[in-house]
């Protein structure tokens, strides 16, 4: 799954919402499908009043979205852990997964000499994300020595899972999880269940990016709230 494959199913999930919009307030306001049709004017009416609508909802979820990031980076931390996201299909780091190993950069430039575990396997294409960012990093200028691939899991919940055995057998704790925003809260949830204390670091996104990436935080939403249910 690459840039484009992905985009095209934000865009798609994007419309899906503003459809949904559009026929709540449709009912809302006993208008029929057949009056919409027939009047252009109410058509443009309810269609200017959903944008209105929609946009009022994604703006008021970014102003609401945490700012904060989970505790300071500590100077005294070992390692931090990259989890992975499909590349591209020409193996490369997809936008997102380019944008995690660029922030964990900036964080290892803060830190002295740390061990960086990359995290995934080959999900929706041949290339093994893990390896990706791996080169990635090394291109960038981090010495192999310090990284360490593991290349099996396949979702967030094996990336915590496997990450957690191999800090478990180096004796390192308080590990610096980087992702990205939309995917912090999830990560929080899965990954308490295996390590007692870590920070989660992630880019803040613009509103532009936001409003793009939209449809995903509803959907990380919603998967996080079947992780709490799941558990109480």
């Amino acid at each position: 799954m690459d840039d484009r494959i992905f985009w095209l199913g934000t865009l798609l999930l994007n419309l899906l919402l503003f459809i949904i919009i559009f026929t709540t307030l449709s009912l809302t306001r006993r208008w029929t499908l057949v009056r919409n049709l027939v009047s252009l004017l109410t058509l443009l009416k309810l269609l200017s009043l959903t944008i209105f609508v929609y946009l009022t909802i994604i703006t008021i979820c970014f102003l609401s979205i945490d700012y904060k990031k989970t505790k300071r980076i500590n100077i005294n931390n070992k390692a931090i852990v990259i989890l992975g996201n499909p590349t591209s299909k020409s193996g490369q780091p997809s936008n997102i997964l380019k944008s995690r190993l660029d922030n964990a950069l900036i964080i290892g430039k803060q830190l002295t000499n740390p061990i960086i575990i990359v995290t995934g396997s080959a999900v929706y294409n041949n290339f093994i994300e893990a390896e990706v960012m791996k080169k990635y990093l090394v291109l960038n200028g981090v010495d192999s020595q310090r990284i360490i691939v593991e290349n099996k899991a396949k979702n967030t919940y094996q990336n915590a899972q496997y990450s957690s055995k191999i800090l478990d057998s180096l004796g390192l704790k308080n590990p610096i999880i980087v992702t990205s925003h939309f995917h912090q809260k999830r990560t929080k949830k899965i990954f308490v269940y295996f390590i007692s204390n870590f920070t989660v670091e992630t880019n803040f996104p613009n509103f532009y990016l936001f409003l793009r990436q939209f449809p995903i935080y509803v959907w990380e939403f919603y998967m996080t709230m079947k992780i709490e249910a799941k558990h109480n």
